[in-house]
């Protein structure tokens, strides 16, 4: 008896395991959702998308603190100090890290992910998310796009690009969405890890390793962004798509902890997740034509 139930369990748990990961993964797409109605919200009353990140001295703020009206999370908007000096940089505002401090809003977080959610930044408990916004794309591969600036110490070996929606520094109207709204990608899942050369898993999860919160301390948009400096600032919570989904390399130019190409990633096998700009949630295969998922980074890229 006891052998036959071992058995029947041995058969149905990968079926329940199935069942708990396919649960999570529509909560994931659930939470991408939400996330994408709410960039929609914040364009239809201000009239345009919030910048990807916004720069001050030491770090402003990403676009995340802008959207926190639209999920549910006015209180948190009030209080915190979005355009003050340093508002970003958690070591500098202490009334901002107090206010995340421990802090982990659902939305932001794809059950699936084997990431914690926390991670300490100086002495406070500040939330990863599990999602990155999309700056553009690459112009390697012969993808046509100028709108590029080499990025970002310290391994500047990757490129920054300013043709899609959540760029540093600038805010993007729907009208200029010469694709379509449902033909671009405004934000994609970043939540599982890289893998060194020595086999090791690496973390380039979008915040890492500042916070949600974190935007950058560099000027300028692309083509104009860190102009006249040989060593440009990073960006937070945004990528430029330069590799196929669930590239783990952690070697390969432009992927670091704060990479500017680091790629989107998922535990989902296969693919990953990732929210359009008419607020549908689309899951990408891993094996896309890497073209067209520049492509569908881009704004006004015209479909070429």
């Amino acid at each position: 008896m006891i052998a036959i139930i071992g058995v029947l369990v041995a058969l149905l748990l990968p079926a329940i395991q199935a069942a708990r990961e396919a649960a999570r993964r529509a909560t994931c797409q659930n939470n991408l959702r939400q996330v994408a109605l709410a960039l929609i919200g914040h364009e239809d009353v201000h009239k345009q998308f919030p910048m990807g990140v916004r720069a001050q001295y030491r770090q402003g703020i990403s676009w995340w603190i802008e959207i926190l009206p639209f999920i549910e999370e006015e209180k948190l908007y009030e209080q915190y100090d979005g355009r003050g000096r340093d508002s970003g940089y958690l070591l500098a505002h202490q009334k901002n890290a107090e206010l995340v401090d421990e802090l982990v809003i659902s939305a932001l977080r794809c059950p699936s992910s084997p990431i914690p959610p926390l991670y300490d930044v100086y002495s406070r408990q500040v939330m990863m998310p599990s999602y990155v916004g999309i700056s553009g794309a690459s112009s390697h591969d012969g993808f046509p796009e100028s709108r590029v600036n080499t990025c970002c110490v310290p391994k500047p070996d990757g490129e920054i690009s300013g043709g899609g929606i959540l760029v540093p520094n600038k805010e993007i109207k729907r009208k200029q969405l010469f694709d379509g709204a449902s033909k671009t990608i405004f934000v994609g899942e970043s939540s599982d890890f890289a893998i060194d050369k020595s086999g090791a898993v690496q973390r380039i999860d979008g915040g890492f390793a500042s916070g949600w919160v974190t935007g950058t301390s560099a000027e300028g948009t692309p083509p104009n962004y860190e102009v006249g400096t040989n060593k440009p600032r990073p960006c937070w919570n945004i990528t430029t798509v330069r590799y196929s989904p669930n590239t783990r390399d952690y070697e390969l130019p432009g992927i670091f902890l704060h990479g500017a190409n680091n790629p989107l990633l998922s535990p989902h096998p296969s693919g990953v997740h990732a929210a359009f700009a008419d607020g549908a949630v689309q899951f990408i295969e891993d094996d896309i034509d890497l073209l067209a998922l520049k492509r569908l980074s881009t704004r006004d890229d015209g479909g070429k």
